[in-house]
């Protein structure tokens, strides 16, 4: 499922990223440059350099944090186009019952093994109901005379449950049958002992209601003029499978399906599989569309279908499919266009073939998630996927890349390979987060989305995990916040893992750790594993241990923030690590016990080496501070460090280096500084200052540059700059930019123009 959310200065710092695009561009006009950079690091402490309480830094007055005041003091600003607030307002994946204890799972001492299900939904005369049957065969692991399943907001026909010894063909004497709606089991108790080895049958005849709320087996509707066209589709993450058919609706239990559906004759229906034969029933004036068993194990919460009038737009290569509203169908041509390739890049990263026979993309006019990643047919909202060219804004164009990406990364990392319990869903939206820029940028390198995930992802992140009340990727509790850390962190943690290992053998190891888990369940151990081995077997003098590094990074909350204070007579440097809060009332022993194994990386003004990415020092867990003999930077010029923002850690230098940087980024060198390193210097002295004021200047600088009004020679980067300046400006209360806006809206209004 995917998660695009954009923090208040995160976005801001976009347009400094994105500004750099313009500035080459105009490498003559110094004044230009020179509004581009305000930057200035060296001005009054009192006024902009307000450093956080917690980090000692010379010089610099005791001012509250600025965080610390910005829930109160700044605007309920509107993210730009791609903030899909809504999508994290309802983000049914985030709602996951995390609850391990043994009351709130189902027993394992029987486990499917096969499904068969059969569904007939009522869609046309008012009462939105199906009736469904359901087979499941089940293994044995421990002798028991009972079987639990999930069961929600379904109306069991108790006369039909029944139990059958597939060995000899025996029916068992059902003794009992215990529901309990509070935790949705459903219980049946039988007279015979199921044996250890055997296989057994369980059948339950129900209904179910076609629900509104976006959730479970469900139905929507959209309109053809005045005419209400109705379809049913699901929503089963995390735990609503159990609302379509029983279950053992838990993502560790993997079983076959066999899916079939009735429909009327002007609908079709679609599931994981492709269709295997359609069977008209003349009893039920019913078409049963038989779906193909599935060739691999599947978590419930990934079975889908749809019974719909929708029109497809087919791919060439004869894998994907769009379907959409018939009005809708030229808006799939770039859904269609992208997806394929996107799939290629994820295989050729992998090494692992995605293996089923096809995969729908369905655009669905009520859909509470942004997508879903159901195996085979991947679920969408329909400004996910549906594109007009000519209509559509390039935001929109990138939503939606990004979207298709995150969805398709899911087939290898969470299908594939799915997380043991949900405490490990970063395993699956870590890496589908992480893949949805770095796959896509294979794609389409112009949108330049390997620079825009640290300001749309990596930077959130510090937001959130910057709270007390933050929490770790492992262990992760229920709630919005979870978006926050098992996305957005577990992505930019993800990426550290990357370039700690280096791109080769993190490849090579996710290759291991995905045929390691072919079809199966994962935990964190599991990935950190297949990881380390691949580093040793490709190291011949191994500097860590994979688990060792990283469970400090996934099983406690927070980030350090690494305080670099140099020694300009002798070349060295103190570094010193301490979880970085953006609240100054935390006590120290909030902080206190929490280290890192931190991987330090550092160039200076006289090397300027951005690519090297690999460790060059380690701070472990057990280190508070270490001491650098030689930092390569002579005593007057800037050493910075974390290059290209691989860890996930903030920094923070002495005085002087700060005003060193300050110099050489108002010069007209400062390209020299690696792009991603320019927008770090800016977040993380943004979070280290009072800085209200200050985002005001530079956006009317940016406004002052660019302008508002679109150009014919811009490019993507340079659309989606705009957009935020106009956005942030207008935001934070400038009033040319809220004149234009309000002159600009009416004008389209009288000209009777709302595409714009």
């Amino acid at each position: 499922m995917i998660l695009l959310h954009y923090d208040v200065l995160t976005v801001a710092l976009l347009t400094i990223t994105s500004v750099q695009a313009f500035s080459n561009s105009n490498k003559s006009d110094a004044t230009s440059r020179s509004k581009i950079r305000q930057f200035d690091l060296t001005q009054s402490s009192a006024n902009f350099y307000r450093i956080n309480d917690a980090i000692d830094v010379p010089n610099v007055n005791n001012i509250k944090t600025y965080f610390s005041a910005l829930e109160d003091t700044q605007p309920n600003l509107v993210s730009y186009q791609l903030d899909q607030d809504e999508i994290q307002g309802s983000q049914k994946k985030a709602e996951t019952n995390a609850d391990e204890t043994a009351d709130n799972r189902l027993p394992t001492s029987v486990v499917p093994d096969r499904y068969v299900i059969t569904l007939i939904p009522n869609l046309d005369d008012g009462n939105f109901t199906f009736v469904g049957t359901v087979e499941i065969t089940l293994n044995v692991t421990n002798a028991t005379n009972s079987i639990t399943v999930h069961a929600n907001d379904l109306e069991i026909n108790n006369e039909s449950v029944s139990v059958h010894r597939l060995t000899d063909e025996v029916d068992l004497v059902v003794l009992g049958l215990s529901p309990d709606t509070g935790r949705h089991f459903f219980t049946v108790t039988v007279a015979d002992s199921l044996v250890v080895g055997q296989q057994y049958r369980l059948r339950i005849n129900y209904t179910g209601h076609l629900r509104e709320d976006m959730g479970g087996f469900y139905r929507s509707f959209y309109y053809v003029g005045t005419e209400k066209r109705w379809l049913a589709s699901t929503q089963f993450q995390s735990t609503s499978a159990r609302r379509a058919f029983p279950s053992f609706d838990e993502p560790a239990f993997k079983a076959k399906f066999k899916i079939s559906i009735a429909r009327t004759e002007d609908r079709h229906a679609l599931s994981n599989m492709p269709v295997a034969s359609s069977v008209y029933e003349q009893s039920l004036n019913l078409t049963w569309d038989h779906f193909e068993e599935t060739p691999m194990p599947m978590s419930s919460y990934l079975v889908a279908f749809v019974v719909s009038d929708f029109v497809s737009l087919n791919a060439s290569d004869g894998i994907f499919r769009t379907w959409q509203r018939a009005s809708a169908l030229s808006q799939a041509n770039y859904s269609i266009e992208i997806s394929s390739d996107v799939l290629k890049a994820l295989e050729n990263f992998t090494g692992v073939e995605y293996f089923l026979p096809k995969l729908d993309q369905v655009a669905v006019p009520d859909f509470s998630a942004g997508a879903m990643e159901n195996w085979g047919i991947v679920t969408y909202r329909e400004q996910n996927i549906l594109f007009e060219y000519g209509v559509s804004t390039s935001a929109n164009k990138q939503r939606i890349a990004e979207v298709i990406a995150h969805e398709l990364a899911h087939k290898w990392f969470g299908n594939l390979v799915s997380p043991k319990w949900w405490n490990y869903l970063w395993l699956s939206e870590g890496f589908a987060t992480y893949f949805q820029y770095f796959a896509m940028h294979k794609v389409d390198p112009n949108m330049r989305l390997d620079h825009q995930f640290l300001i749309l992802h990596h930077h959130t992140a510090f937001q959130t995990d910057s709270l007390e009340s933050s929490h770790p990727m492992t262990n992760s509790p229920t709630g919005s916040s979870i978006t926050q850390i098992v996305y957005n962190k577990a992505g930019s943690v993800i990426r550290m893992m990357e370039h700690i290992l280096t791109t080769e053998i993190f490849r090579k190891g996710l290759n291991r750790y995905l045929t390691e888990r072919y079809n199966s369940i994962a935990e964190a151990d599991d990935l950190f594993s297949a990881l380390n081995a691949q580093y040793i077997e490709d190291n011949s003098t191994p500097q860590i241990d994979v688990k060792t590094v990283m469970d400090t990074w996934t099983l406690q909350k927070g980030y350090p923030v690494v305080t670099v204070n140099r020694n300009y007579t002798t070349g060295s440097a103190i570094v010193s690590q301490k979880r970085f809060l953006l609240r100054n009332n935390e006590s120290e022993a909030d902080t206190s016990n929490s280290r890192w194994w931190v991987p330090l990386t550092f160039t200076s003004e006289a090397n300027q080496d951005f690519l090297s990415t690999a460790p060059k020092i380690w701070m472990n867990d057990s280190q508070t501070d270490t001491t650098i003999a030689d930092i390569g930077a002579k005593a007057n010029q800037w050493v910075i460090f974390n290059i290209q923002e691989t860890g996930f850690y903030r920094v923070n230098y002495d005085a002087q280096n700060w005003a060193f940087l300050a110099g050489y980024l108002n010069s007209d060198n400062f390209t020299n500084i690696h792009v991603l390193n320019r927008a770090q210097l800016l977040d993380d002295a943004l979070n280290l200052a009072r800085a209200g004021n200050y985002v005001l200047e530079l956006l009317s600088n940016l406004q002052n540059t660019i302008g508002f009004e679109e150009q014919t020679n811009d490019d993507h980067t340079m659309k989606l700059l705009r957009n935020l300046v106009l956005t942030w400006s207008c935001d934070y209360g400038n009033r040319d930019c809220i004149s234009w806006s309000i002159d600009t809206f009416a004008t389209a209004m009288s000209e009777g123009n709302t595409s714009s």
